[in-house]
């Protein structure tokens, strides 16, 4: 492996994943030298999954950048990307007029390090309320990109995107342990955020995320589920085990590359990208008409 410390070092290539940071503008700094050298990006920084309501004017220079130089830019992950956006637009299409979005998540971060300090796991009530005044404990970011995505994917002109401040829902009594992290008794183990779009102040887009080390016995319900309602019929699919988040963006990242190289240039969201197009191919790419490798 090759370490430098400019993209201006990096080799020629038709595609880069810029996996960095969660903010656009810090992301931007990256991405813009390599649009201009003619490659495609693909991000997993949150806010670049839809940022033309958060971000419009980063958004229009940056897809003025892609174009220009004739490659495309792409946003994406786990959530934003699939769960919270592109998984209930795609289940939407089973209903003539969905009218609610309704999106529950329990999001297990065992596998996680030093992403753990922005969820504020692992401090005590005293230290959580301290790091959050100070900015330091911000919760998920993106789900004003989700909700924004969503509701244009929809054709909802929404009112109003809100987004609660992350809270404290379990303090634990015990030590957990991470995969490169240990959770101490009387330390925060489980945040709630929260998110909604509005229309004439009534809530037509509603998520929800648990993050936490959890364990059997928590009160947290687990797994992942999400509901359409329309006039016709609600359409609601549940994820018992819920969607591993960590091994599902390392998934979403790889498969859309081919996606976006062959993408019409300039900034693209997921929903403009066709499903087959990154639809998993791994194991059963060469296979003879029988279905035979």
């Amino acid at each position: 492996m090759t370490v430098v410390d400019s993209s201006a070092c990096l080799p020629d290539a038709d595609v880069a994943v810029v996996a960095t940071s969660s903010m656009l503008d810090v992301v931007a700094e990256t991405v813009a030298p390599l649009l201009e050298r003619g490659i495609n990006v693909v991000s997993i920084c949150e806010e670049l999954a839809y940022p033309h309501v958060s971000h419009p004017r980063l958004a229009r220079q940056l897809d003025e950048l892609a174009r220009q130089n004739g490659v495309t830019l792409l946003g994406t992950g786990a959530n934003p990307g699939i769960i919270m956006d592109t998984l209930p637009l795609l289940l939407s299409s089973m209903t003539q007029q969905a009218h609610r979005v309704v999106i529950r998540r329990s999001a297990d971060m065992s596998r996680y390090g030093a992403i753990l300090e922005k969820f504020g796991l692992g401090l005590t009530p005293e230290q959580f309320g301290l790091a959050q005044r100070r900015g330091a404990v911000i919760g998920h970011v993106g789900f004003e990109q989700s909700v924004a995505a969503l509701g244009s994917g929809l054709g909802w002109r929404l009112d109003e995107i809100e987004v609660d401040d992350v809270r404290p829902v379990r303090i634990t009594d015990r030590a957990r342990h991470g995969r490169h992290r240990s959770l101490e008794a009387g330390t925060v183990s489980a945040v709630r955020h929260a998110a909604r779009g509005l229309i004439a102040d009534r809530v037509v887009i509603d998520l929800e995320i648990n993050f936490g080390f959890f364990e059997p016995g928590d009160d947290i319900a687990p797994g992942d589920r999400c509901r359409i309602e329309g006039v016709d019929q609600n359409i609601e699919v549940v994820a018992t085990a819920g969607y591993e988040s960590h091994l599902s963006t390392v998934a979403v990242t790889a498969n859309v590359v081919t996606a976006v190289a062959e993408a019409p240039p300039g900034l693209r969201s997921m929903a403009e990208l066709p499903v087959v197009s990154f639809a998993s191919r791994g194991a059963w790419t060469n296979v003879d008409q029988r279905g035979q490798p």
